[in-house]
């Protein structure tokens, strides 16, 4: 708390000395910071929430508390004259109109697209079956149940190869541990990649691509492996439905 408080004090001093007319947050925790930082300036604020994370996903004690203050400062913050919102699929409209924020205030933009001249249709790669996980490694984005899933596959023998691309997010309550996302390392059939500085590379590796997310905005990593030509295997939640 005292580190978003300070984060709260250093951006609202950016504020006040650039003095600009509009600012963009984007994000959740961006849009709750930013916004806070400039009440009572001559600012108007645009909050693009790139899905709405885990304050409206888990289900945890503590997430459940921070969700309902969260929610709160939402309210306050996003219903104010001076705000304007951008959601990207429909249920992330519904649940920020649910708020009060009245509808000539909320937009919809379907997502930030992708580079098709850079992502294009590749051929399937050669041997076995490969799915591939691109996203942070967040218990809300289903990777423990894609884990899962590829164990009781395993043990039907029917092996697929798992491929993990992305790091965990430690400021997130979401985020799996080291040492679980290090025993997934001595898994046969599964590869934890990281960081992958070349999206292609994953999806050049790959039949399937997998996010069993509980919610999201617009995934782009789906829209990638579109936009490879890879199959797409996802849940029917907000963000994901739409692809």
């Amino acid at each position: 708390p005292f580190d978003r408080l300070r984060l709260i004090g250093d951006v609202r001093r950016l504020y006040r000395t650039l003095k600009p007319d509009l600012v963009h947050h984007v994000a959740l925790e961006p849009s709750v910071i930013g916004s806070l930082a400039a009440l009572g300036l001559p600012v108007r604020t645009l909050n693009a929430m790139a899905g709405l994370g885990f304050v409206f996903t888990s289900r945890t004690p503590k997430a459940l508390l921070t969700g309902f203050v969260v929610r709160g400062l939402l309210r306050f913050l996003l219903t104010r004259s001076d705000a304007a919102v951008l959601v990207q699929n429909e249920d992330d409209r519904t649940a920020i109109s649910a708020l009060g924020v009245g509808a000539d205030r909320v937009f919809f933009i379907p997502g930030s697209g992708v580079d098709a001249d850079r992502l294009t249709p590749m051929p399937e790669p050669q041997g076995d079956v490969t799915a591939g996980f691109v996203g942070r490694l967040l218990d809300d984005k289903g990777v423990r149940t894609l884990v899962a899933a590829h164990e009781i596959l395993a043990g039907q023998g029917r092996p697929v190869r798992l491929l993990l691309a992305g790091e965990p997010d430690p400021a997130n309550p979401a985020s799996i541990p080291p040492d679980e996302i290090a025993s997934w390392k001595q898994r046969d059939g599964i590869e934890v990649l990281g960081h992958v500085s070349d999206i292609r590379t994953v999806w050049a590796a790959a039949h399937i691509a997998v996010l069993p997310s509980r919610r999201e905005g617009l995934p782009k990593s789906l829209l990638e492996a579109a936009a490879c030509g890879r199959a797409i295997v996802a849940t029917d939640v907000p963000g994901c439905r739409v692809i």
